[in-house]
């Protein structure tokens, strides 16, 4: 799958250990752009809160991936509350919640 995301400039959705280790292994000159998944509470795949800190880290050492954007499944988004109380472990609004977990 990582061949042919470089051949078609396709970003990667990582959600799992091995989808890290993956990429690891595939060598490459192209530059690779992932959606790190965390997993906020619908269980729909995604890295756990607590280990979200971790997988960036994996992530951004690796010398083919160019960058990496957060993405989730908010699910209240669209109900009176919204996300931030999905955000509330980092006591920020959501639109900073990305910036708590560099």
């Amino acid at each position: 799958m990582t061949e042919l995301c470089s051949r078609l400039g396709l970003w990667h959705a990582v959600h799992c250990d091995e989808q890290i280790d993956m990429l690891a292994a595939h060598k490459t000159q192209v530059p690779h752009r992932v959606f790190l998944k965390m997993n906020s509470g619908m269980n729909r795949l995604g890295f756990a809160p607590q280990r979200l800190r971790s997988a960036w880290s994996r992530l951004s050492a690796l010398p083919q991936v160019e960058e990496i954007s957060l993405m989730t499944h908010f699910s209240d988004a669209d109900a009176d509350r919204g996300i931030a109380h999905q955000c509330a472990p980092s006591r920020k609004p959501p639109a900073t919640c990305r910036a708590s977990v560099r």
